[in-house]
Order: structure tokens, then C-alpha cells, then sequence
């Protein structure tokens, strides 16, 4: 069983969009609601879980999800529950996945510590010791954002770079990504 979080304030569409592409893929998926079963994300749009987290079988576990929007994001580390389903998927090899603010989580419980991640520009303080990358894709393109070892910013968008089709591959290696605190 999949098990997508939702707490007051989550992104909707970080939430609705994977759910819909898990279920059409043939994935059997639950939304698990942290503050009851109506749900109201980050645009007011009221969603009805599927379950509540007291309702969450973890033994039945096989992924868990964790979308961003702050709110949703401050709801799931104000729900203990929450944080140990997404801790006990970890521990027990289980795939787990944040998107945007939602890997914030993930790093306060050790989750990312020494592994690449990524996060919504301007969380990385609370990444701890994630190895952060940047690469939205935009549709039909990338935007990618790199820092200097002096802490200057690049920004590469592909649309402006290659062509269509043309295949672009871009490696960075660990060893070569700097992370400071400002």
C-alpha cells in the first residue's frame, strides 16, 4: 500500500497530481489524513482522506509519501504518528518520498543525511546533512541551479541552451557539491 500524507496546508497539486498518476498506474494508494479526514490544503480546497493516521496499517506499508505546502509540511512534524510511519518506512527499507517543503521532514528525522536530495529553493537550511541539488523542470525544460565553491549562483535554463530532442546529460559528482549555511 502506498500512503500520501495530508496535512492543513499541504500543496494540492503535489498531492492530487502523484496520487492520480500512482492510481492509473495501478497502485493501490491511500490518502491518510493527519488532522482528521477533510483536509484543506494550502488554496483552501477541502479533500477528504481516504483514512485517518490512527487508521494507517504499517504493516501494509510499501511507500509512503509526504507532499510540501508549509502548512502541510508543519502539520506532519506536529503528528507523531506521522513521523513514525515515515521513520518505520525507512528503517524498514520501504520507499519513502517528499516533494517541495516535504523533504524539510524527512532531514530533521536523519532520513537525508549524506544522500542527494532536493527541496523548494529557500528550505535548504533545513536540509541537514542532504546533499542538495537544484533541477525543476519547467514543463519542456530544465532549470537548473548550481553554486560556486565562492558561493556564486548559476542558473542554467535548457530551454535556452539545446535544442529539441537533443540529449543533455549533466553529472555532478558528491565530491564536487559544497553546502554552507548563510
Amino acid at each position: 500500500m502506498v500512503y500520501m500524507l495530508l496535512g492543513t496546508g499541504f500543496e494540492e497539486t503535489e498531492a492530487i497530481a502523484p496520487l492520480d498518476l500512482l492510481r492509473r498506474a495501478g497502485l493501490q494508494v491511500q490518502t491518510v489524513g493527519l488532522n482528521g479526514k477533510i483536509i484543506y490544503g494550502s488554496h483552501g480546497i477541502g479533500v477528504e482522506a481516504d483514512i485517518t493516521i490512527d487508521q494507517l496499517d504499517l504493516t501494509q506499508l510499501e511507500m509512503i509519501v509526504l507532499p510540501g505546502g508549509l502548512g502541510g509540511v508543519a502539520s506532519a512534524r506536529a503528528c507523531q504518528p506521522a513521523l513514525d510511519a515515515l521513520r518505520f518506512a525507512y528503517e524498514n527499507g520501504k520507499y519513502v518520498a517528499a516533494i517541495c517543503a516535504g523533504p524539510t521532514v524527512l532531514a530533521d528525522l536523519g532520513i537525508t543525511d549524506g544522500k542527494k536530495a532536493t527541496c523548494y529553493p529557500g528550505c535548504e537550511d533545513g536540509m541537514g546533512k542532504a546533499q542538495i541539488q537544484f533541477i525543476l523542470y519547467k514543463g519542456n525544460h530544465y532549470h537548473i541551479t548550481l553554486k560556486s565553491n565562492d558561493g556564486e549562483k548559476f542558473y542554467v535554463n535548457t530551454n535556452d541552451v539545446w535544442e529539441d530532442y537533443d540529449d543533455v546529460g549533466i553529472n555532478i559528482k558528491a565530491s564536487d557539491l559544497r553546502i554552507t549555511k548563510q
